[in-house]
């Protein structure tokens, strides 16, 4: 297993009294934002930028988050993206109209386009792993497609699921497909011709963007929490612990030790040495608006898409 250890700092320069805390808490303070030209949907740290959708392309340089150069910002590729992948430079852009942008950035200052792959449906969500393109239709389920030449994308399987198909991740050889009816699909992936179901859960009311550590899925489920589901006995799934959260949690991402959920107008931090002990750790309320995505850098740099048309970035101080 792979450990994370939290990049550690002292609460001494923050002020914040620390008697009272557990030796797990966080303290999250916003050290800069970034005014966008829209409302950020997605967002996708390569490297040392985060590329976001508002729907428009913006890069942002995150070298030194403290100082934020000026972002850049591309209109001419896509007004109407809302997920975005990427496998090495090149970036793959989902779209309202069903249609996903191929965007070269190993310049980033002269991106490239380099095409485009006909979903013939609405996407939900785009993914890439190990040369593969996966993407989510929300009328119809998971689309793969061999990208191991970036530019001549080959269509290799369709796999149907279940509901409206809202959510992906994958990991080794499972993809993991959640709907709006709580539905959860695993597919095989080995099998690319094929593309088996191997496992399926279903329990509440809706899902949301689900996150795959190990051997645990993270459900989000809106207002009764998160769902941590042990997911390595297949067919059957078995929930074994429910994160509440404080609002409507709507992603989640694990970063080592901690499990960071999106609660709609907030984030909220939870410790966790064994996934079915999730234990309180922090917040950041934004104060009235709403977090649209967010990313985590190593347990460094919180990362909020916020619908007041700003990247938030926050700082993760330990209480050791």
């Amino acid at each position: 297993m792979i450990v994370i250890v939290p990049f550690s700092f002292s609460y001494a320069s923050t002020g914040i009294n620390t008697s009272s805390r557990a030796p797990y808490s966080v303290y999250l303070k916003l050290i800069n934002e970034v005014k966008l030209p829209g409302n950020p949907i997605d967002i996708y740290i390569n490297e040392d930028r985060a590329y976001l959708l508002c729907p428009s392309i913006v890069v942002i340089n995150l070298t030194d988050p403290n100082n934020i150069p000026k972002p850049e910002i591309y209109s001419n590729f896509t007004n109407n993206a809302n997920s975005i992948a990427f496998n090495g430079s090149y970036a793959y852009i989902g779209q309202d109209n069903g249609v996903i942008k191929i965007i070269d950035f190993k310049d980033n200052d002269n991106p490239l386009n380099k095409g485009s792959i006909d979903a013939f449906g609405p996407i939900s969500k785009v993914f890439v792993y190990n040369g593969y393109l996966y993407f989510i239709r929300k009328d119809f389920g998971l689309n793969v497609y061999d990208i191991t030449v970036p530019e001549v994308p080959i269509s290799k399987g369709t796999q149907v699921v279940v509901g409206e198909a809202n959510s992906l991740f994958v990991r080794n050889h499972y993809a993991y497909v959640t709907s709006l009816n709580a539905n959860l699909t695993i597919i095989d992936v080995s099998n690319i011709s094929k593309l088996p179901i191997v496992g399926t859960y279903n329990a509440g009311i809706n899902f949301y963007d689900i996150y795959v550590n190990e051997n645990y899925a993270y459900v989000p489920q809106g207002s009764t929490g998160v769902q941590v589901i042990n997911i390595s006995d297949l067919p059957t799934p078995v929930q074994i612990t429910n994160i509440f959260s404080r609002k409507f949690a709507k992603q989640v991402v694990v970063n080592g030790y901690y499990t960071w959920v999106n609660d709609e107008n907030s984030v909220q931090a939870f410790y966790s040495r064994e996934p079915k002990d999730q234990l309180w750790a922090g917040s950041y309320d934004i104060k009235g608006g709403t977090i649209n995505k967010l990313a985590v850098e190593d347990n460094k740099y919180v990362y909020l898409c916020s619908s007041d048309m700003k990247l938030k970035i926050l700082q993760v101080y330990y209480n050791y």
